[in-house]
C-alpha cells in the first residue's frame, strides 16, 4: 500500500495550484499518430513493422477528458513531418503523446525524441524507454536481469541462418511454442506452433510480413492476466494525493474462448466485458500481479503508464511478457472497453480522474527533477515541488 507522507499533502497542495493556473492559460496538444500515406506526413514512404494505427479516435478520448477536467485549449494533431511546425504554431506549454509513431524502426520513439528536441514537456515515455518496452527481446534480457520471471526465448535477426540447434537447446525439444514479432501490437501475427519446425516456419513467416526481429518464447500454458501502473500522483474529484510509490491498479484475467490458446487481437475480435474478468480482492494472484508491476516500473525507471501482460506456467508462476507503453486509453461507450480502466472503480477513480491523474504525474516531474526541461510550464510554476 502506498504511504501519504506528511510533506505530500503541502507538495499536492502546490501541484493542484500549478495544474489549475495551466488550465486556466496554458495549452496542451495531444499528438495521434500519422497516415504515411497522407500527403505531407512523411519525405518517402516506407513501412512500420508495428503496422500502420493512428489512434486519432483515442487521442480525441484524452483531449475531450482534459476539457471536461477544465483545460481551456486543448488541441488534437496528427503525427509526421509537420508536426514540429504545427506545434511551433499552437505553442502548447506540454504535449501528450499518444502516437505509436508514423514509420521506421523504433518509430514509437520519435515523436518523444523530436518533443526534446523542440524543448517541450510531454505526457509519455522518453525516447530510451520506449524503444526499450516496444522491443519485446531487449525488454526481456531486462526482465532477467531484475530477476523478473520471463518465458525462455530466442530472438532472430531475419540475416543469419535461423539456428535450429538454439532454439533446441533454449526452448526444449518438447511442447508448444510461442513467435512474434519483437514489435508488434495487438497480438497481431501472434503464432503457436506445437514443434520445433512449426515454430521456425512461424518465424520466417513473421519476418516476411514485418521485415524485422523475430522472437520465440516456449508458451505458458496458465492463465493470462494483465496490470495497469504509473506513478503516484491520483487525483479523484479534483482533489490531488501524492503517495510514496507507483499506483497499481486494475488486476484482469483475460479469458480464452475454447480452441483460444493466446489473447486474440483486438483487431480481429472486439475486447468485450465477456473475455475480462477483474480478480477478487481475496485472489492470492493479486499480489504477484502487483509485485511484478512495482518491479518492473521501479526497475527500468519508467515515467508514465504501463500494462503488463502476463501469463502463468504450469506451476502457476506469472511471467511477465512485455509492458505496453501505450495501453488503449479509449473512453467507455458504445460497447467499447480498455482493460486499463476496467478497475478504476477499486480505487476509487473515473476515466477523467486517470487521465488528470497520469497528467499530473507529469507535471510533478517537470516540478521537481526535470525543471530545466520545461521551460515553458516556468510561469505556471511557484517554487519547486522537492
Amino acid at each position: 500500500m502506498n504511504i501519504h507522507l506528511p510533506g505530500q499533502v503541502e507538495r499536492a497542495r502546490r501541484l493542484r495550484s500549478l495544474l489549475d493556473r495551466l488550465m486556466q492559460d496554458g495549452s496542451v496538444c495531444v499528438v495521434h499518430g500519422g497516415d504515411p500515406e497522407t500527403p505531407g506526413t512523411v519525405l518517402h514512404e516506407t513501412f512500420n513493422p508495428r503496422g500502420i494505427k493512428t489512434y486519432r479516435a483515442v487521442a480525441e478520448d484524452i483531449a475531450q477528458s482534459l476539457r471536461r477536467s477544465g483545460f481551456r485549449k486543448v488541441h488534437v494533431i496528427a503525427d509526421g513531418l509537420r508536426l514540429a511546425a504545427e506545434i511551433a504554431a499552437i505553442g502548447p506549454e506540454i504535449v501528450w503523446v499518444n502516437s505509436g509513431g508514423v514509420q521506421g524502426f523504433d518509430a514509437a520513439s520519435h515523436t518523444p525524441a523530436m518533443l526534446e528536441l523542440m524543448g517541450l514537456p510531454y505526457v509519455g515515455h522518453d525516447p530510451l524507454n520506449v524503444s526499450l518496452l516496444d522491443n519485446k527481446h531487449v525488454f526481456k534480457h531486462l526482465m532477467r536481469s531484475l530477476g523478473v520471471p520471463t518465458s525462455p526465448f530466442v530472438t532472430w535477426d531475419g540475416v543469419a541462418p535461423l539456428d535450429a540447434d538454439r532454439l533446441r537447446a533454449t526452448l526444449g525439444e518438447a511442447g508448444a511454442y510461442v513467435a512474434k514479432p519483437v514489435s508488434g501490437r495487438a497480438s497481431n501475427h501472434v503464432m503457436v506452433a506445437d514443434c520445433l519446425d512449426e515454430v521456425a516456419d512461424a518465424m520466417r513467416h513473421i519476418r516476411d510480413v514485418t521485415q524485422s526481429h523475430v522472437l520465440a518464447e516456449r508458451y505458458l500454458p496458465g492463465a493470462e492476466y494483465t496490470i495497469a501502473v504509473y506513478g503516484g500522483v491520483c487525483v479523484r474529484n479534483g482533489r490531488v494525493t501524492i503517495s510514496d510509490g507507483p499506483t497499481i491498479f486494475s488486476p484482469v484475467e483475460r479469458l480464452l474462448d475454447a480452441g483460444e490458446r493466446v489473447f486474440t487481437s483486438m483487431d480481429v475480435k472486439p475486447i468485450t466485458q465477456a473475455r475480462l474478468r477483474l480478480l477478487a480482492s481475496d485472489d492470492p494472484v493479486r499480489g504477484d500481479l502487483a509485485g511484478l508491476a512495482r518491479a518492473v516500473y521501479e526497475g527500468l525507471n519508467l515515467g508514465t503508464l504501463v500494462r503488463l501482460d502476463v501469463r502463468a506456467d504450469a506451476d502457476g508462476t506469472c511471467c511477465v511478457l512485455e509492458a505496453n507503453p501505450k495501453p488503449d486509453l479509449k473512453a467507455a461507450g458504445q460497447g467499447a472497453i480498455n482493460i486499463v480502466s476496467l478497475g478504476l472503480p477499486e480505487i476509487g477513480m473515473s476515466y477523467d480522474d486517470l487521465i488528470l491523474s497520469v497528467f499530473s504525474d507529469t507535471l510533478l516531474q517537470y516540478a521537481t527533477c526535470r525543471r530545466k526541461f520545461a521551460p515553458g510550464l516556468s510561469r505556471f510554476m511557484e517554487d519547486s515541488l522537492t
